[in-house]
């Protein structure tokens, strides 16, 4: 069984990703915000921008990717009783015609991944929403986080934005 939520349902739940607008940046001479990891090389490709923003003062920036970047969340719990809706806003310099990708990934208490969940979006110059509801996740999730997953590209500039991930858990059956 699929359900469908709305962003009203979430207004008074707790967003599960720390930093989720990238106003809090890492004192430790990181360029990434708190927060926020990338696994693969990154140097003086991702900044944060106070030019441009989807809410708040500042964004990140993607500059002209040369590999694939993956932007990932630190993680937070998760119950696998329970549903996830979890989205951002992105938006980029041009039309991009490689896809971007939202994951939202579940792990065991050992860090073996159980659950990954995605949406591709193809990012144009206004800002997007790219969203996933995952209806169900397996009963071994114990942590889980989001990854956005940038594409190769030398002359495309992109910007996220505003991340947000949620429990749903429902009371009746």
């Amino acid at each position: 069984m699929i359900h469908l939520y709305t962003r009203d349902e979430f207004l008074q739940k707790v967003n599960l990703i720390e930093n989720s607008g990238f106003e809090v940046v890492d004192n430790l001479g990181s360029e990434l915000p708190e927060g926020w990891i990338v696994l693969n090389n990154y140097q003086n490709k991702i900044l944060v921008d106070n030019q441009v923003a989807h809410s708040g003062q500042q964004s990140l920036k993607i500059k002209e990717p040369e590999a694939s970047i993956n932007l990932t969340s630190d993680s937070f719990k998760v119950n696998p009783l329970c549903s996830y809706y979890s989205r951002c806003f992105i938006r980029a310099n041009k039309a991009v015609d490689k896809p971007v990708i939202l994951y939202f990934i579940t792990f065991d208490e050992g860090s073996k991944r159980i659950n990954r969940f995605s949406k591709r979006v193809y990012p144009t110059q206004e800002w997007g929403m790219v969203e996933i509801t995952t209806d169900a996740v397996d009963l071994g999730s114990a942590f889980g986080r989001v990854v956005l997953s940038i594409p190769q590209g030398s002359d495309i500039d992109i910007w996220v934005d505003d991340f947000e991930s949620y429990t749903i858990c429902d009371t009746n059956p």
